[in-house]
């Protein structure tokens, strides 16, 4: 936060302790315990200024997995709890409860996270949309090494890419439990060489791979501009190829729509089997709705998944959220979760848009508000960095859904000429494959513009 508030005595900051760790008292009983005791215990109040609550998170990918799991419904509670609306920022911070075990980078028979033991074959649904990925996963578990090497998985944020990933390290355990494998984020892989470069270990930790069977790199999109980073990444991939090895990738597209990726790296991520993880059907969403209240104790009947199907907005995550969200609510007031509630649950939380025509006007509105800064000044002539970024994320999202034409965009604000704004669009395209957080910035406006 911009302002930080004294936390020492601070009735405020005292009172919202008390809430959260009512909310976390009740989550603990919806959740599986070992998330719960991964993601959600390890949190704490930092700040609040009476509407934006700061969490600490032990290490960024707590972070961001509380984030895309867990915000709404925290949000949800802890509004419930303090009698107003109050939004969360989550925030990674190093050395605090719970940081030595926040990144489970490894998953080996040696270090497994029982965190992830959810994530398997058997409840992964399968559908028309996941058919070739979910059937490519299960042959390289089976076989790793043997077939549909490297196997590559892209599609958009939510729909089960992780959770396949996981499913194949899962299942070789079980099977094979001394074949090590190593599941890491294209991040982590990042950070981690750029740590060994500066502390002179750059041999001890790709040595650290020499034993890894099968090598699972999540977000490969992400390597976009890391040019030192792709070519450990290429020399790497070669080596575990050739010695019969197994190589899997996710990203969010497929390895041709990448930008800022060598065209060596390009070609090897395309030499096995790219699947495609697209938006599942309704009855697909109807049958991970019945999956997951029955995970969480709570069968619900066809009538209800069917609305949650049809009606929750968003991704299989947003889906998954707004099952929980129901149960919880249902739990917590002694109801049961039926259709009545369901459709007060998603007109409170989780409201699908009108569908309307978009113009250049909502979607300047919808950045300002969720960049915090005036419209008008979004529009004008000023350069400051705050306001630059948000204007550049505007014209990117106007670009890429309303397809204006580069003149049109430039009249919209202040009559720049187009040049200037292909620049905008490129720099928000690169940032949005390289940084997370400028991903979620266009995302979350996209979502709440209904924007698809």
């Amino acid at each position: 936060m911009s302002e930080q508030l004294s936390l020492g005595g601070n009735p405020s900051v005292e009172k919202t302790r008390r809430a959260f760790s009512a909310v976390l008292e009740r989550l603990s009983g919806v959740v599986t315990e070992g998330q719960f005791k991964k993601f959600l215990a390890p949190l704490n109040v930092a700040d609040s200024d009476g509407e934006v609550v700061v969490l600490n998170a032990p290490g960024r990918f707590v972070q961001e997995w509380v984030s895309e799991k867990y915000r709404t419904l925290i949000e949800a509670e802890l509004s419930c709890e303090l009698e107003r609306p109050i939004r969360i920022a989550i925030e990674a911070v190093p050395n605090v409860r719970g940081a030595e075990a926040a990144e489970p980078v490894y998953i080996a028979p040696e270090t497994s996270d029982p965190s992830f033991d959810d994530f398997t074959f058997e409840n992964f649904v399968v559908g028309k949309s996941n058919l070739i990925a979910s059937s490519g996963a299960q042959a390289v578990a089976r076989e790793p090494g043997k077939k549909c090497n490297p196997l590559y998985i892209y599609g958009d944020t939510g729909l089960g890419k992780t959770h396949l990933l996981h499913a194949i390290a899962n299942q070789v355990r079980k099977s094979r439990p001394n074949l090590r494998c190593q599941y890491m984020t294209a991040q982590q892989f990042s950070r981690g060489l750029v740590d060994s470069i500066r502390d002179r270990t750059v041999d001890k930790f790709l040595r650290s791979f020499a034993r890894v069977g099968v090598w699972l790199l999540d977000d490969v999109q992400f390597l976009d501009g890391k040019e030192k980073t792709q070519e450990e990444v290429f020399h790497l991939f070669n080596d575990l190829i050739q010695r019969g090895y197994q190589v899997v990738l996710s990203a969010d597209r497929p390895p041709r729509m990448i930008p800022g990726i060598d065209e060596r790296l390009r070609s090897r991520f395309e030499s096995g089997l790219v699947a495609e993880i697209g938006s599942p059907d309704t009855e697909t969403r109807a049958k991970i709705i019945e999956m997951k209240s029955d995970a969480l104790g709570h069968r619900l009947s066809p009538e209800v998944c069917e609305f949650l199907a049809v009606n929750t907005h968003g991704s299989i995550r947003t889906l998954t959220g707004a099952v929980l969200t129901l149960i919880t609510t249902a739990s917590f007031n002694g109801q049961e979760p039926d259709l009545e509630l369901a459709k007060g649950v998603l007109a409170t939380s989780y409201a699908r848009p009108e569908p309307k025509a978009i113009c250049c006007k909502d979607v300047v509105s919808a950045v300002a508000d969720h960049l915090r800064v005036e419209p008008q000044d979004l529009l004008g002539p000023v350069r400051k960095a705050r306001l630059a970024h948000a204007r550049h994320v505007a014209i990117y999202i106007i670009r890429k859904w309303l397809h204006l034409s580069w003149n049109q965009i430039g009249q919209e604000f202040s009559g720049r000429d187009h040049t200037s704004i292909m620049h905008a669009f490129r720099k928000v395209d690169r940032l949005y494959c390289s940084d997370q957080a400028v991903r979620k910035q266009v995302d979350d406006v996209r979502e709440k513009l209904g924007l698809n």
